[in-house]
């Protein structure tokens, strides 16, 4: 066996005791095994956390963010937008339709992408299509955010393009401020949000 196919087979194994416990009925057209396995060899799936941080931004109506943790830890932190769907509920009747809907983008994520990868290949291999993972998971996201460190005096445009673009993210989600940031691809964006209340000015 090709090399390249070792770690998704590994995790094809891996999963073996939870497509034993899906449900038996065929309601999709399943993914043939070979076509599954070159898809998992592929990195095609994954989106950057910049990517998904400016589809948040701009409120890009075609993406939906789904949080394959368990509730408890999508309760203490989760990503704006997101609803969660823990993996061992993947399968439910009403997540299923939910996750068949067409002209919708659906951007599994959990802790790293263990999880959301599990995830995806669980969807792939019953046929649902439009499913992709975000690389790195929250860790990954953090370090993009919320570690980026200024480059050096050296750097290139295009590398202070994307530090600019992550301060301007992270200022975004972290509220008070309105600043106007390029992406690395040249394009301008201007990143607003909304001053927190204190207590003395009220709201929850």
């Amino acid at each position: 066996m090709n090399k390249k196919y070792f770690i998704p087979v590994g995790i094809l194994v891996g999963l073996g005791l939870i497509l034993v416990l899906l449900p038996q009925k065929k309601t999709y057209d399943e993914m043939p095994a070979e076509e599954l396995l070159r898809q998992v060899a592929s990195s095609s799936r994954f989106i950057s956390p910049d990517a998904i941080a400016d589809r948040i931004i701009k409120k890009d109506p075609s993406m939906l963010l789904i949080d394959v943790r368990s509730e408890d830890l999508f309760r203490e932190f989760s990503l704006p937008g997101a609803m969660n769907i823990p993996i061992q509920e993947i399968f439910k009747p009403e997540q299923t339709e939910l996750l068949s809907q067409e002209g919708i983008e659906y951007i599994f994520f959990s802790t790293d992408d263990i999880i959301a990868d599990q995830a995806w290949i669980l969807c792939k291999r019953k046929g649902l299509k439009n499913i992709y993972v975000m690389k790195g998971g929250l860790n990954e996201w953090f370090n993009t955010f919320f570690l980026n460190q200024p480059p050096a005096e050296t750097a290139s445009g295009e590398e202070i393009a994307l530090y600019q673009f992550r301060s301007g993210v992270r200022q975004y989600f972290t509220g008070g401020v309105t600043v106007t940031v390029q992406k690395p691809a040249g394009e301008t964006i201007t990143v607003t949000t909304k001053k927190k209340k204190s207590a003395a000015e009220g709201g929850c």
